[in-house]
């Protein structure tokens, strides 16, 4: 199968846009692998995407250093989003 999909991550501010930049390779390592792990059945439905979302914010957070919850990323979006 093929996963084609496009992700934009909402920040807080203009030093959230640094950091996400500064640790764009462990966030987009850790996209990756989270996406690989998926099967096309899990990201079918609405509920699947949504969930996908969830991780992918969390994905976001882990990756930044800092000591609030949010580390500055405060939502995900799919752009676009094509399975075969």
């Amino acid at each position: 199968h093929y996963l084609q999909v496009s992700i934009v991550y909402q920040v807080i501010d203009d030093k959230a846009v640094d950091q996400v930049k500064t640790y764009l390779p462990i966030i987009r390592n850790r996209i990756l692998m989270l996406l690989s792990a998926k099967r096309p059945s899990e990201l079918n439905t609405p509920e699947g995407k949504q969930k996908l979302v969830s991780e992918l914010v969390t994905a976001a957070r882990e990756s930044i250093p800092g000591t609030t919850p949010e580390r500055g990323v405060t939502g995900a979006f799919l752009g676009s989003f094509v399975i075969q």
